[in-house]
């Protein structure tokens, strides 16, 4: 994967993790999300990652807020009530 900083709800594959989401950003790091795996921190470096549909492009470190938001726009797409 190229070394662009994706944002909070990007969707990416991992060869070893498979399907995940974005769910944090480090200054190195990404926080995914992982359907079969939970929470995983994987370097932004990484060769086995591949992202599907890249959202909220940024240089940025995102906050809290953001992160929750971006959850709550993950669950409400995935059809998810609160």
């Amino acid at each position: 994967m190229e070394q662009t900083t994706l944002g909070i709800g990007t969707r990416l594959q991992h060869t070893q993790y498979g399907p995940g989401v974005i769910v944090g950003i480090r200054y190195a790091t990404y926080l995914i999300s992982f359907i079969n795996q939970g929470i995983k921190e994987i370097d932004k470096t990484d060769d086995k990652l591949d992202d599907i549909i890249p959202e909220n492009v940024s240089a940025e470190i995102e906050t809290t807020s953001e992160v929750e938001k971006s959850l709550l726009k993950i669950f409400a797409s995935l059809g998810w009530d609160h």
